[in-house]
């Protein structure tokens, strides 16, 4: 079977009762998942996702929420799975979701990524749950202050700078705009008055400063 290289990141219902470190847990689920998608088998992979609009899939560079809008079917003809590189993120953990959780820190590198962070953001003010921003966290990574119950580390560092393709050098006013309206009107009004966002150069702001100069909450 052909192999898929992409990188999921998925809520999967735990059904083993059985007892075990959460690394057993994981692989109860997982290697029956990777089963039924191999087999074709429908019934198998929908008994196997979470029911829930806590749901979350991203892969092939785009994301959905909810499991009504994204069926079993749709996987089956999607995704064929013999071996990638997986990350699982079941409803207790996304609830405690970070930057460094989801691997988000380094930005988006084109505009599938980019809406990856944006149904992130959808999710989290849906759910009011708690989102840390921690470690380093780059360009489109930085719109996930607009998170509702969102916290900072002290030690994070948050790195400014425009929207559009760095590779290319072409500047997009639309994706510059998306990541400012993201922001406290502090914080765009500092970042627009620095010239932050004119160009690609990257301009870091500590978690310390964010939290004490722009207001957002500081992570016990």
């Amino acid at each position: 079977m052909r192999a898929s290289a992409a990188l999921l990141v998925m809520s999967l219902m735990i059904t083993s009762a059985t007892a075990g470190t959460p690394e057993d847990e994981v692989r109860a689920t997982f290697d029956p998942f990777v089963a039924a998608q191999n087999g074709h088998d429908l019934r198998a992979v929908q008994s196997l996702l979470l029911g829930s609009p806590d749901f979350l899939w991203i892969t092939r560079g785009a994301a959905w929420m909810g499991y009504l809008q994204w069926s079993a079917r749709t996987l089956l003809r999607n995704l064929l799975v013999s071996c990638g590189v997986f990350a699982f993120v079941t409803a207790p953990a996304l609830a405690d979701g970070s930057v460094t959780a989801l691997g988000m820190g380094m930005g988006a590198p084109n505009a599938q990524r980019f809406a990856e962070f944006e149904a992130v953001i959808a999710k989290y003010n849906a759910s009011g749950e708690r989102f840390r921003i921690d470690g380093h966290c780059q360009s489109a990574c930085t719109m996930l202050l607009a998170i509702r119950n969102v916290c900072v580390t002290r030690n994070a560092t948050l790195l400014f700078h425009s929207g559009g393709n760095y590779r290319t050098l072409q500047r997009s006013d639309e994706y510059t705009n998306r990541m400012l309206a993201k922001y406290k009107p502090s914080l765009r009004k500092y970042v627009t008055e620095n010239h932050f966002m004119d160009t690609f150069k990257f301009h870091s702001i500590s978690g310390r400063v964010i939290i004490s100069q722009f207001g957002y909450p500081a992570c016990n």
